[in-house]
């Protein structure tokens, strides 16, 4: 019975596609298309390797680690990230993360996974007036506490080939620290 009904399900989705194909064919309503926030997206698009340094509290001495990140375009909306890097001895990492932007909210989300993380990390943020650096809030996990936390990271693209970016996350004292920070440079 409910193999019937997944087949039912899947069949009813299918036939709900072909038929809006039709329909924007038919000069009724088109399916959206993207618009100048998604071609910013674009710029991202390749394959990057960061040099990052890393700490877990702001008195903390800085960690450095290596990772490559690979990123394409689904469908002209959304980014999809790939990295895996070395976060020090026998410390293998890889994430997954989804950028896009939301025209109906006006602003970038984002969501993100890893293997050092075992909760979703979900994020929206801006762009500064001079459309240089994004800032993300991100809501996630304390993985040392189990508890909410919010992180805010910027990205700014120095070149069309180097990137910058920082996360801060907020310490036992109440004080924003920055936790992370990363120069990558396109691959050739």
């Amino acid at each position: 019975m409910k193999r019937t009904v997944g087949v039912a399900v899947a069949l009813a989705l299918t036939a709900g596609l072909a038929w809006a194909a039709v329909r924007s064919q038919d000069g009724m309503p088109e399916m959206p298309k993207p618009q100048k926030e998604h071609e910013f997206l674009k710029k991202f698009v390749g394959t990057w390797e960061s040099s990052n340094k890393w700490r877990m509290t702001a008195d903390e001495k800085w960690m450095e680690s290596k990772s490559i990140e690979t990123n394409r375009m689904v469908g002209g909306f959304w980014l999809i990230s790939e990295a895996k890097g070395d976060m020090g001895p026998g410390m293998t990492f890889e994430g997954l993360g989804s950028t896009g932007y939301d025209s109906y909210k006006k602003k970038y989300v984002c969501t993100w996974v890893d293997s050092m993380n075992p909760s979703l990390n979900v994020g929206e943020g801006t762009m500064d007036a001079a459309g240089k650096v994004l800032t993300t809030t991100i809501q996630g996990t304390d993985c040392s506490t189990g508890k909410p936390c919010t992180m805010r990271m910027t990205q700014e693209f120095k070149d069309n080939d180097t990137l910058v970016w920082s996360m801060f996350m907020t310490g036992k004292d109440g004080k924003e620290f920055e936790a992370m920070k990363a120069e990558s440079k396109r691959k050739k």
